[in-house]
């Protein structure tokens, strides 16, 4: 058996390919870690949300809002036929609602929440 751990360096040798190493062997298991830039994963540029439909396909990964920045805010939803006036929505697109503002009471893994 081969066991292979793949770790993220973005510098990593042979155009970011890198090159595993032999790491040691236990009872016929061969250990090897392989630092490349492929392992890095970049959630903005690599976790894209895409939607189809029918032949067209949308990309709407630039509606995320992400909490690595400070000043990003969810999407706050209008709803003219509202029966109260006082409800908010809240809406993340392709991710958590993020749990500032107004929305600091909503569901931990909720992308919408109406407080």
């Amino acid at each position: 058996m081969t066991i292979i751990n793949f770790q993220c360096n973005k510098t990593a040798s042979n155009k970011g390919r890198g090159n595993p190493v032999f790491a040691g062997e236990t009872d016929c298991t061969y250990y090897f870690n392989w630092d490349t830039a492929f392992a890095c994963v970049k959630e903005k540029e690599d976790l894209l949300c895409r939607v189809r439909d029918g032949s067209k396909h949308y990309d709407l990964s630039r509606l995320t809002k992400y909490p690595e920045l400070s000043n990003s805010e969810n999407w706050e939803v209008v709803d003219d036929q509202a029966t109260q006036s006082d409800m908010r929505y809240y809406l993340n697109i392709c991710h958590k609602v993020l749990k500032r503002g107004g929305a600091a009471n909503c569901p931990e893994d909720a992308s919408f929440c109406a407080v």
